[in-house]
């Protein structure tokens, strides 16, 4: 059976020449499920000035081994393999540049690009990995990890590669490690906690970019470049920041691949416009999306966004924006209760009790939030023990929203949108009791 190995890099920075692998994660697999996974933080030799993408500072690096003293280990894992990665030209560019600092020899060094995967399947969706898992089903992990990416990489492959039926053409990956790396033992470091964003330097993109031409030799059609274009400036503005290091970067392959100041204005605006797109979705804009396409639209110089956001939801009219606040009010059986001060009593409702197996039957509640009255599991449980469902997103067929402290913005807005009721805990026990909301 075939051998794949999904791969991912977290890097210092975005171009392979100049840049350091800080991190690297594989997954092995074939078409019958995961058989093993790997994965190392690497020491760059250099300071780390992007953590505030990955969250890994130089002082996290300190004992990891350098990568030349994996190269044993990679071996192991790569070598007769298929590769498969998200954006395969940027973990391959830097995969490449690792091994020849290492001299590391290689052939058919290539791997299967799960972006170009989507592009030919009938499955919808946007470029980003974790939306793309989402759309089908798959795991969602949290992004700008190794690992996480990797394990999503590689369900993602297997899906597409199920569904489409596809025949797999690739030569694996041939892998010679030079004798005097050959005994190389180096203790792995995994990466043992999520750190915390560090603030990046600031955005630097817009004045590099005035100097690029004002139009380019010739008609631009090179897709290949442009996608990569794509690629670099999606895993830059990730983080929905553009540092020095990565604005530099971004001018230097536009620069170098001889893409104007047009070029890289359409390129942006193509990016902005499948933001918008992803936004659009769920037919709805919330207040908290609409502020990250402004966001996203001043980074990339996007002057008009809001005509360009208006001419999209043009054409779907059931699309609304949030004008207003954030609600916080309740119906309450004792009082209005606002701002989330729920009160802090002893719940009367015997939670492991259905008493009518059928008093909710059909109906959905959604519940955001904590309460100190029960847990949400609890809630949950008493819900679907009457007979009702407790979905986790709000739909106009919703009966009522639970509401607790700290709830969810994003609920509390589609409830408003959609005229559902909130409530209280007060008001949750009486539905439970009498299967009716208090009137």
């Amino acid at each position: 059976m075939t051998r794949f190995v999904a791969l991912d890099l977290e890097t210092t920075g975005l171009s392979p020449t100049s840049h350091r692998v800080i991190e690297i994660a594989a997954v092995t697999f074939d078409l019958s499920g995961t058989i093993r996974t790997f994965e190392t933080l690497i020491d760059p030799e250099t300071p780390i000035r992007n953590s505030h993408i990955h969250g890994i500072r130089s002082i996290d690096v300190q004992n990891a081994p350098r990568f030349f003293e994996v190269v044993p280990h990679l071996q192991e894992v790569f070598d007769g393999a298929i590769l498969v990665a998200h954006n395969r030209q940027f973990d391959i560019g830097f995969l490449a540049s690792e091994f020849d600092r290492a001299g590391v020899s290689y052939e058919d060094l290539d791997a299967i690009c799960t972006l170009e995967l989507l592009r030919g399947s009938s499955a919808r969706t946007s470029r980003r990995l974790t939306d793309a898992c989402a759309a089908l089903g798959l795991e969602v992990l949290d992004g700008h990890q190794a690992l996480n990416d990797a394990k999503m990489a590689a369900a993602l492959a297997s899906r597409l590669f199920a569904d489409e039926s596809r025949s797999v053409e690739m030569t694996p990956v041939k892998i010679v490690v030079p004798d005097d790396l050959a005994n190389t033992v180096a203790r792995l470091e995994p990466r043992t906690s999520e750190r915390d964003p560090v603030s990046p330097d600031g955005d630097f993109l817009r004045d590099l970019l005035g100097k690029l031409p004002a139009t380019s030799p010739g008609e631009n059609s090179r897709t290949a470049v442009v996608s990569e274009y794509i690629n670099l400036l999606e895993r830059a503005i990730s983080d929905r920041s553009i540092s020095k290091d990565e604005s530099e970067s971004l001018f230097d392959f536009a620069d170098s691949n001889s893409l104007s100041l047009r070029d890289v204005q359409l390129i942006h605006l193509t990016f902005f416009r499948e933001l918008c797109h992803t936004a659009f979705q769920d037919k709805y804009l919330s207040k908290s999306e609409k502020a990250d396409l402004r966001l996203v639209a001043n980074l990339l110089s996007i002057p008009d966004w809001e005509d360009v956001l208006s001419s999209l939801s043009a054409d779907r009219p059931t699309i609304t924006t949030w004008s207003g606040g954030i609600p916080f009010s309740a119906s309450s059986l004792e009082a209005e209760v606002t701002d989330s001060e729920f009160f802090r009593v002893e719940s009367t409702v015997n939670f492991e009790d259905p008493q009518v197996a059928t008093r909710l039957s059909g109906k959905s509640i959604v519940i955001t939030g904590q309460f100190t009255e029960f847990s949400r599991v609890q809630a949950a449980k008493a819900i679907t023990s009457r007979g009702g469902k407790t979905p986790s997103s709000i739909s106009r067929k919703t009966l009522a929203l639970v509401v607790g402290d700290e709830a969810g913005p994003s609920k509390l807005e589609k409830a408003s949108t959609f005229g559902v009721p909130l409530i209280d805990v007060h008001a949750f026990r009486q539905l439970l009791d009498t299967g009716e909301l208090p009137h």
